[in-house]
C-alpha cells in the first residue's frame, strides 16, 4: 500500500530548492492530483497530504509547544484563546507583524522581521 504523506513529502522535496517550496501547499495539492489522481480525488484532499507532510495541519498534530518564546530579550507569550487583555509596550518603537501563526511561525523569518 502506498503512503500517500510520504509520496507528498517526496513530491514536496522534488519542489523544493535550497529549502524553499516552489508553490504554496494549495498548488502543491493541484499539482499532486494532476500527478496522481488515482490517488488523490482532488486537490483538497492531495493539499491535506501536504499540510500533513510539512507539519502544518494544525494543533492536534503538534508536540512539544514551548509556552514562551524569547529572541534577545523579548518575549512573547503563548497565546490564548479569546483572551482580549492588553498588552504594554515598554519600548519606544513598535511594529506590527501579522498573521506570524505564533507559536507556529518560522523563526529565522519572524527573527529578521523584529530585527528590521
Amino acid at each position: 500500500m502506498i503512503n500517500k504523506t510520504k509520496l507528498a513529502k517526496e513530491f514536496i522535496e522534488a519542489n523544493t530548492v535550497n529549502g524553499i517550496s516552489k508553490f504554496s501547499k494549495k498548488k502543491l495539492g493541484e499539482l499532486l492530483t494532476h500527478k496522481h489522481p488515482d490517488l488523490f480525488h482532488t486537490a483538497e484532499v492531495a493539499r491535506n497530504f501536504v499540510r500533513l507532510a510539512t507539519n502544518a495541519s494544525g494543533d492536534k498534530n503538534r508536540k512539544g509547544i514551548q509556552s514562551v518564546t524569547e529572541w534577545n530579550g523579548f518575549k512573547l507569550p503563548k497565546p490564548e484563546k479569546n483572551d482580549a487583555s492588553r498588552f504594554i509596550v515598554s519600548q519606544n518603537r513598535i511594529g506590527i507583524i501579522g498573521d506570524i501563526h505564533f507559536p507556529y511561525y518560522d523563526k529565522v523569518a519572524l527573527d529578521l522581521a523584529v530585527k528590521y
